[in-house]
Formats: C-alpha cells, sequence, structure tokens
C-alpha cells in the first residue's frame, strides 16, 4: 500500500468511534404487588426502576402466568375450578366425530361416523 492510503487509514481508524455490538438486555419489568407490566430488550422505559434481568430463554418463554415475588420470576399456579374431564359414553351430550374427541358437532350437523361424551368433574 501507499503511503497515503495507509496514512488515510490510520487517519478514518483515528476519529471514527469504534462499533461495537449491541449488547441486548432482556428486562422484566414489574408494578409493587409483583405484577409484570411489561417486558424489553431495547428502548427500555424510562425511569422505570423495578425490573429483572433474565435471560433470553426466560424471555422468550414467557407470559402472563407469572410474578415477581422478593425479586425472583416464579410461575403462578392457577387453579380452575371448572376444568373437567371427558369420558366416552354410549350416548351423551357432547357429539364428537369418531377418534377426534375435540372436534364437537353441533346439534344439526352430522356425520357418518360419531362418538358421545360427557362431562365427569376431577373434583
Amino acid at each position: 500500500m501507499s503511503t497515503t492510503l495507509e496514512e488515510f487509514l490510520q487517519e478514518v481508524a483515528r476519529i471514527t468511534p469504534p462499533i461495537l455490538p449491541t449488547q441486548i438486555e432482556y428486562r422484566i419489568h414489574y408494578n409493587d404487588a409483583g405484577d409484570i407490566t411489561a417486558c424489553s430488550m431495547a428502548d427500555h422505559p424510562a425511569g422505570s426502576t423495578q425490573y429483572l434481568v433474565v435471560d433470553k430463554a426466560t424471555y422468550d418463554s414467557y407470559h402472563m402466568y407469572h410474578k415477581v415475588v422478593d425479586k425472583t420470576l416464579k410461575k403462578l399456579d392457577i387453579v380452575v375450578n371448572y376444568r373437567v374431564q371427558l369420558v366416552k359414553c354410549s350416548i351423551g351430550p357432547y357429539a364428537t366425530v369418531k377418534n377426534l374427541a375435540g372436534v364437537l358437532l353441533e346439534p344439526d350437523e352430522s356425520c357418518t361416523e360419531v362418538e358421545y361424551y360427557e362431562q365427569r368433574n376431577n373434583n
């Protein structure tokens, strides 16, 4: 390389700040009750002082059934009182497509192969 080119590259290196990779910080923001109010990985909310820094896996798998307790993210154990199990019966209130219990048939619908399910309370 010519001296002029070398001098030019040295001057560019001197006056140009180094370009560093952006550091991503995954945050889960919460209120005084521990309820999660926001998630951010860039452009964090200004003035937010209550947040947890978490890893990418935790950030990606976060959903609304979590709460912050003692500055730790805890999964809530949600008890659903109306949860019931469907059990096969000879004739019952829920007609389904045979071998596809998730496909319920309306009273005005028909199918060549039908099976019936009823609710069984799990309590």
